[in-house]
């Protein structure tokens, strides 16, 4: 029972590293949305329309691929555009809200498929380590 206890404490803060250092991003970066390819993807959240057509988007850039994105992240997105009081508080809640999707869904699988708690924590934090070193995040 401690054991068990012990493993969903490690996952709770594991996963609360992984958002601290998120919002600190948040915080430090006040122009975040000028990073990486946030601008493309905000462009293409205000201006998609029903139905979604995928293929090549070049008006931001060089273009991309838009079958490589989900739709359902861009119309998300857009839904929160527009329910927020800016672009810049709805990209950061999107963010946030697709890591804590990905904590959970880690998190879900190493429950389901393996049984001894510390192969769960091991393959739960290396997934965590794995993301965090592959993101360029301050």
């Amino acid at each position: 029972m401690f054991e068990r206890l012990k493993l969903k404490l490690w996952f709770v803060l594991v996963g609360t590293a992984l958002v601290a250092k998120i919002s600190y991003f948040f915080i430090k970066h006040s122009t975040f949305l000028y990073f990486w390819d946030y601008l493309g993807h905000v462009q293409e959240a205000i201006n998609i329309s029903w139905p979604w057509v995928g293929g090549w988007n070049n008006l931001y850039w060089g273009g991309y691929p838009t079958l490589l994105y989900p739709p359902a992240s861009h119309w998300l997105l857009k839904a929160l555009i527009a329910i927020t009081p800016s672009t810049s508080v709805a990209v950061s809640f999107f963010v946030v809200l697709s890591i804590f999707l990905l904590l959970h869904s880690l998190w879900r699988f190493s429950k389901n498929r393996l049984s001894d708690p510390n192969q769960q924590l091991t393959a739960f934090s290396l997934s965590i380590a794995c993301y965090v070193l592959s993101q360029s995040i301050p």
